[in-house]
């Protein structure tokens, strides 16, 4: 019976070299996952601070200059292991939107907010996008 470590060592068949396909078993898996095994090191992540549970990447940073319940927010394109509550709109600085607030998958921790709509046509950049507070959200791999 062969070990575990040969096993993992053994080329796939199903990754052949016809053209259009790529090698690299990481390179087919999405942008995530395949930033999370990258061979040139790993990404700048942040975790709830909570339970260290990962939910955004450094890369997907829009923006600093937002303000949340505790204090500074970042607002970033994506979140990652997270459960949305449900759709409510609510008076922010920048006018009445339409958001849902983003708990930890893990935890349950509050970390911040989807806007799912925005009233005021200068906001609209901002729908579908996360806002994760500082207070809520650790560094790693920095």
């Amino acid at each position: 019976m062969p070990s575990l470590a040969s096993e993992l060592r053994r080329p796939n068949p199903s990754l052949g070299r016809r053209k259009g396909r790529s090698r690299s078993p990481v390179a087919r898996r999405d942008g995530w996952a395949a930033a999370m095994e990258g061979s040139v090191g790993l990404p700048r992540v942040y975790s709830c601070s909570n339970c260290g549970n990962h939910v955004c990447l450094h890369d997907d940073i829009i923006s600093k200059s937002f303000h949340g319940t505790h204090g500074r927010a970042f607002l970033f394109s994506h979140g990652r292991n997270i459960v949305m509550g449900p759709k409510q709109d609510r008076l922010l600085m920048t006018g009445i939107h339409t958001v849902a607030d983003a708990y930890c998958r893990d935890c349950g921790e509050v970390l911040g907010w989807r806007y799912e709509r925005a009233y005021e046509e200068t906001q609209r950049y901002k729908e579908g996008k996360f806002v994760f507070e500082k207070i809520k959200i650790v560094k790693e791999n920095w």
